[in-house]
């Protein structure tokens, strides 16, 4: 309803080992902020598109979206707990922080953030075991 699209493309044999529901959470949480950007910008024809494939050993995730990137001021601290780019009482600053815990700690992977082609792209990587 906030007229954004949402592609999803790639190797459908690619896999992850892991816990299924906590992944489930890091992926929504970053499409969830994206969103929330796309909509707080007012982007017309904003998209989010989620590119899953395997680049020498490893299974990757990217997601990019349109909606103006990360200021390069603050990309940094991105993953950090409590820090929140939201408005005051819109955001708690832990969802990116729980995600690299989750695909870090939890799952041995890595996530980074990147801004490109207005817009910014989480890269999430897996080892293929």
């Amino acid at each position: 309803n906030k007229n954004i699209i949402v592609e999803i493309t790639g190797d459908d044999s690619c896999l992850v080992y892991g816990y299924e529901s906590e992944f489930q959470q890091v992926i929504i949480n970053i499409i969830n902020n994206a969103k929330d950007e796309l909509v707080s910008r007012k982007i017309d024809n904003g998209k989010i598109i989620i590119h899953i494939f395997y680049e020498m050993n490893f299974t990757v995730f990217k997601i990019t979206d349109n909606a103006g990137g990360i200021p390069d001021d603050v990309i940094d601290r991105v993953f950090e707990p409590y820090y929140t780019t939201k408005e005051q009482g819109k955001g708690t600053g832990l969802g990116l922080y729980m995600s690299k815990t989750i695909v870090e700690n939890n799952m041995g992977g890595h996530i980074s953030v990147e801004n490109i082609n207005g817009g910014a792209v989480f890269t999430i990587a897996f080892i293929n075991k």
